[in-house]
């Protein structure tokens, strides 16, 4: 069965991705020289199942330290990988204890692997972060009068100012400020699924991630549409020139699979 990190001394077996070649067709000279931290033999192979193969390598479990260079050889053989291959990427540090084990999760998780392996066939992954100036944009909303405010002015002149009114009012415009800065969250995202309507991606968003990221998403795409992707974040950065729009990618698709879970 599966383990993660832990500090017994003993050979394991790390698994780093699940992929739909089996061993007469799997070149393991593209992964040469790229283990030295994480392979006690520095070879890879896979272990199959069926259609489906495990790409592991042997390991000294107390040997294995998730540190960032680690983590970075890791990440780079998934990416050599994804180059060649339909590559399911396996999380950093699950390990299995023998050759029957991983086969017994290939075939327990068969039909789910099978099914993701067909959602990210000869696709990769883009992310996409939207930055804008917050002071700026909260500071135009605030000056924007609450619906209301002004007409309350004009029929109760005389009016008293106090604490708990001034306190009502502010925090008025601080929802009101919310609302139109996830309205205008909502109009960016509606604008990006409007650029990239071509290229018929599967998408998901995280909307006002932090105080300056406005929105945070990830786009599953063909891999022969990457310029057209390209050029579609062009246009949105001329449309909306107030905001930083950072495309990254691609990469192997970490954020489409559903099956680590499961192991």
């Amino acid at each position: 069965m599966q383990n993660h990190l832990h500090n017994r001394s003993e050979m394991s077996i790390f698994i780093y991705a699940i992929i739909l070649v089996q061993h007469d067709q799997f070149d393991s000279s593209l992964l040469l020289e790229t283990t030295d931290r994480i392979s006690s033999s520095g070879v890879i192979y896979l272990v199959e199942w069926n259609s489906v193969s495990a790409v592991v390598s042997n390991i000294k479990t107390d040997s294995l330290t998730p540190d960032d260079s680690t983590v970075m050889e890791y990440a780079n053989v998934i990416e050599k990988l994804a180059k060649n291959y339909d590559v399911i990427p396996v999380r950093f540090g699950t390990l299995f204890k023998t050759i029957g084990s991983i086969k017994y999760m290939l075939k327990k998780n068969y039909t789910t692997i099978r099914q993701n392996l067909h959602i990210i066939k000869n696709k990769c992954e883009f992310g996409l972060k939207v930055f804008y100036d917050s002071k700026k944009l909260k500071d135009s909303f605030m000056l924007k009068p609450v619906i209301g405010q002004e007409e309350d002015k004009a029929n109760f002149p005389n009016a008293k100012k106090s604490v708990y009114l001034d306190y009502i009012n502010k925090k008025m415009v601080i929802h009101r400020c919310e609302e139109l800065c996830l309205s205008f969250t909502n109009s960016i995202i509606f604008d990006i699924k409007e650029c990239f309507a071509r290229l018929n991606p599967v998408s998901r968003f995280e909307k006002m991630v932090t105080d300056s990221n406005l929105i945070s998403a990830v786009f599953l795409v063909e891999k022969n549409k990457e310029n057209e992707l390209i050029y579609a974040v062009k246009s949105l950065k001329k449309r909306h020139s107030n905001l930083n729009f950072v495309l990254t990618g691609p990469w192997p698709p970490y954020n489409f699979v559903k099956l680590t879970n499961q192991l």
